[in-house]
Protein backbone atom coordinates (compact mmCIF):
# COMPACT_ATOMS: atom_id res chain seq x y z
CA UNK A 1 0.00 0.00 0.00
CA UNK A 2 1.34 3.20 -1.23
CA UNK A 3 0.41 7.05 0.42
CA UNK A 4 2.45 8.51 -2.30
CA UNK A 5 3.04 8.20 -6.33
CA UNK A 6 4.48 9.63 -9.07
CA UNK A 7 2.72 11.75 -11.53
CA UNK A 8 3.30 12.27 -15.43
CA UNK A 9 0.41 15.04 -16.00
CA UNK A 10 -0.73 17.62 -18.82
CA UNK A 11 -4.32 18.79 -19.17
CA UNK A 12 -5.87 20.70 -22.10
CA UNK A 13 -5.93 24.88 -21.60
CA UNK A 14 -9.92 24.73 -21.11
CA UNK A 15 -9.50 22.49 -18.10
CA UNK A 16 -9.80 22.96 -14.09
CA UNK A 17 -6.00 22.43 -14.07
CA UNK A 18 -5.80 23.63 -10.44
CA UNK A 19 -8.70 21.47 -9.59
CA UNK A 20 -6.94 18.55 -10.78
CA UNK A 21 -3.74 18.62 -9.31
CA UNK A 22 -5.38 19.78 -5.48
CA UNK A 23 -7.47 16.82 -5.95
CA UNK A 24 -4.26 14.58 -5.87
CA UNK A 25 -1.97 16.79 -3.19
CA UNK A 26 -2.11 14.30 -0.61
CA UNK A 27 -1.08 11.10 -2.68
CA UNK A 28 2.14 13.52 -4.83
CA UNK A 29 5.68 12.78 -4.26
CA UNK A 30 6.65 14.38 -7.30
CA UNK A 31 4.93 15.90 -10.79
CA UNK A 32 6.51 15.48 -14.58
CA UNK A 33 4.84 17.84 -16.41
CA UNK A 34 5.10 17.80 -20.25
CA UNK A 35 3.19 18.80 -23.12
CA UNK A 36 0.79 16.58 -26.00
CA UNK A 37 -0.64 17.40 -29.30
CA UNK A 38 -2.61 19.36 -29.82
CA UNK A 39 -0.04 21.78 -28.64
CA UNK A 40 -2.49 24.86 -29.49
CA UNK A 41 -4.92 23.44 -26.72
CA UNK A 42 -2.57 22.20 -24.09
CA UNK A 43 -1.54 23.99 -21.83
CA UNK A 44 1.31 26.35 -21.21
CA UNK A 45 4.38 25.12 -19.16
CA UNK A 46 3.98 28.60 -16.89
CA UNK A 47 0.23 27.27 -16.10
CA UNK A 48 1.34 23.91 -15.33
CA UNK A 49 4.09 25.43 -13.13
CA UNK A 50 2.13 28.20 -11.55
CA UNK A 51 -0.73 25.65 -10.50
CA UNK A 52 1.82 23.26 -8.89
CA UNK A 53 3.24 25.90 -6.88
CA UNK A 54 0.03 26.85 -5.31
CA UNK A 55 -0.22 23.19 -4.32
CA UNK A 56 3.24 22.63 -3.11
CA UNK A 57 3.80 19.78 -4.83
CA UNK A 58 7.70 19.24 -6.17
CA UNK A 59 8.00 19.30 -10.00
CA UNK A 60 9.82 18.30 -13.03
CA UNK A 61 9.64 19.97 -16.72
CA UNK A 62 9.98 17.77 -19.74
CA UNK A 63 7.90 18.80 -22.94
CA UNK A 64 8.34 15.82 -24.92
CA UNK A 65 5.90 13.33 -23.98
CA UNK A 66 8.08 10.35 -23.99
CA UNK A 67 10.92 11.72 -22.39
CA UNK A 68 8.51 12.94 -19.49
CA UNK A 69 7.67 9.15 -18.95
CA UNK A 70 11.21 7.64 -18.95
CA UNK A 71 12.25 10.53 -16.42
CA UNK A 72 8.98 9.60 -14.33
CA UNK A 73 9.73 5.75 -14.86
CA UNK A 74 12.93 6.69 -13.42
CA UNK A 75 11.48 8.85 -10.52
CA UNK A 76 9.23 5.81 -9.89
CA UNK A 77 12.24 3.09 -9.91
CA UNK A 78 14.06 4.99 -7.55
CA UNK A 79 11.50 5.82 -4.99
CA UNK A 80 9.74 2.94 -5.33
CA UNK A 81 6.88 4.23 -5.63
CA UNK A 82 4.09 3.70 -8.54
CA UNK A 83 3.62 5.96 -11.53
CA UNK A 84 0.27 7.51 -12.27
CA UNK A 85 -0.14 9.30 -15.95
CA UNK A 86 -3.34 11.44 -15.56
CA UNK A 87 -4.98 14.65 -16.59
CA UNK A 88 -5.67 14.43 -20.35
CA UNK A 89 -6.85 11.93 -22.07
CA UNK A 90 -4.35 12.89 -25.03
CA UNK A 91 -1.80 11.70 -22.67
CA UNK A 92 -2.94 8.73 -22.64
CA UNK A 93 -3.35 8.45 -26.12
CA UNK A 94 0.40 9.21 -26.43
CA UNK A 95 0.86 6.75 -23.92
CA UNK A 96 -0.48 4.11 -25.87
CA UNK A 97 0.89 5.14 -29.28
CA UNK A 98 4.47 5.14 -27.61
CA UNK A 99 3.78 1.20 -26.41
CA UNK A 100 2.17 0.44 -29.66
CA UNK A 101 -1.35 -0.23 -27.25
CA UNK A 102 -4.82 -0.30 -28.66
CA UNK A 103 -8.10 -0.08 -27.06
Amino acid sequence: HWSKCILLFTAMKDKNIGGMLEAIRGNAFRLVFTRVEPLARCAEVDTLTNEASKTGIPYIIEPDAILALRKAVTLSSESNLPLVAFGSIYLIGRLFSAFQLTT
